[in-house]
C-alpha cells in the first residue's frame, strides 16, 4: 500500500470544494488521503475508525457521510464498512500494468459487488480498461440469499445470471452514470436477448462500442425498437427527414416534407 496520496492543487481551487464548509473540506480531504485508501477508491473505513481518526463523534461522521452520499460524491455501505469515492477512477485511471494488477486485486476483495460494477463501469467511460475475468465477478453467495430473502422472485432471478449478464450491466451502467435514464436496462436487455436469439450474442467489445453509440443518439430506445423490428444485426442512426421549400404550396414555416402529399 501507498504510504501516500497526492492531491492536485487545483484541488482547493475546485467549485465544488469552494461550496464546502471548512468542515466539509477536512472530511473530504480525509476520505481522500486516510491510512485506508485504496488504488481503486473502494476501500474499508467503519465509522469507529473515522471518528478515532478525525476527532468527529459519532452523529457528525454520520451527518458528513449522509452529506457527501447527497452530494454524489461518494457511496456507503453500512453491513460491509465500505466506501466508494464515485469521482476517484475519474481523476487516477491508469492504463500502466502494474497498477491494473493492483486495482484487480483490490476488486478481488470488495464485498459490496454494485460497487464494483459501477467503478467498472467508470472505468469504460473513461477509456480504461481491466482484466476481463474481473468484470466477470459473481455476486456473493451470501448477499444472493438475502437478495433472494427480501424478494424471492427477484433473488431468483439474481441466482440464476450468468456472470456476462452482469458485465453487461456494467456497460448499462457507464450509459446511466453519463447521461441518466434515456434508455432503460430494461430496453437494453432487450437488445441483448435479441440478439442471442438470432445468433449473433454480444460479445464484451461489441456491447462497449454499441452503448458508446447510443450515447450520441437522441432517442437509443428507438434505435434498438428499428433493429429488432427490421431484423438487423446491428444499431444503426435515425434517419431524419430531408425538408425541401415548396414554393407552390408553402407550409406555415415555409417548407414541406418531401413525400408528405
Amino acid at each position: 500500500m501507498a504510504i501516500y496520496r497526492q492531491i492536485h492543487i487545483s484541488f482547493w481551487q475546485d467549485n465544488f470544494v469552494l461550496s464546502l464548509t471548512p468542515e466539509e473540506k477536512f472530511f473530504y480531504l480525509y476520505l481522500m488521503t486516510n491510512s485506508k485508501t485504496s488504488q481503486c477508491g473502494i476501500y474499508e473505513l467503519p465509522e469507529k475508525v473515522m471518528t478515532l481518526e478525525t476527532g468527529y463523534n459519532n452523529e457528525t461522521v454520520n451527518k458528513l457521510l449522509n452529506k457527501f452520499i447527497k452530494y454524489g460524491k461518494i457511496e456507503y455501505n453500512k453491513k460491509n464498512k465500505e466506501i466508494f469515492l464515485m469521482n476517484w477512477a475519474k481523476h487516477n485511471g491508469s492504463n500502466s500494468p502494474t497498477v491494473k494488477t493492483r486495482i484487480e486485486n483490490e476488486l478481488k476483495g470488495v464485498k459490496t459487488v454494485e460497487f464494483v460494477r459501477k467503478y467498472l463501469a467508470v472505468l469504460l467511460l473513461y477509456g480504461y480498461s481491466i482484466d476481463t475475468q474481473m468484470q466477470e465477478k459473481p455476486e456473493p453467495e451470501e448477499q444472493l440469499k438475502e437478495q433472494s430473502e427480501e424478494n424471492p422472485k427477484e433473488g431468483t432471478k439474481i441466482a440464476n445470471k450468468k456472470a456476462s449478464d452482469f458485465y453487461f450491466e456494467s456497460v448499462f451502467n457507464l450509459y446511466v452514470l453519463e447521461f441518466g435514464n434515456l434508455l432503460t436496462l430494461d430496453k437494453w436487455k432487450e437488445w441483448i436477448d435479441y440478439r442471442s436469439e438470432i445468433n449473433h450474442k454480444l460479445t464484451k467489445s461489441t456491447a462497449e462500442k454499441q452503448i458508446l453509440f447510443l450515447l450520441k443518439q437522441s432517442n437509443p430506445a428507438k434505435c434498438i425498437d428499428d433493429s429488432i423490428t427490421n431484423g438487423w444485426q446491428g444499431l444503426f442512426p435515425q434517419k431524419t427527414k430531408e425538408k425541401k421549400y415548396d414554393y407552390q404550396k408553402g407550409d406555415n414555416d415555409g417548407f414541406k416534407v418531401i413525400g408528405s402529399n
